[in-house]
């Protein structure tokens, strides 16, 4: 019974965007409605909060960015 708990714990915190800190750039698009391609373009124009390299391999967006972001983009 205590692997199948870790594994819902472990399936649902992945799965939960709005608590974690740190999302993929999947999961930011997903978030925001907007093409991954999209957000790589805006990253390079300098309109959208730079990734984050978390490991060797892996990048991310800090959460908060993105909310700050999101909260800009509806007072215009």
């Amino acid at each position: 019974m205590r692997d199948f708990d870790s594994f819902h714990y472990h399936f649902t915190t992945m799965n939960n965007q709005e608590n974690r800190p740190i999302l993929t750039i999947k999961e930011t698009s997903d978030l925001i409605g907007i093409s991954v391609s999209t957000i790589n373009r805006l990253i390079k124009q300098g309109k959208f909060p730079q990734k984050r390299k978390l490991s060797t391999k892996r990048i991310g967006f800090l959460r908060y960015e993105i909310d700050q972001w999101i909260e800009g983009k509806e007072r215009i």
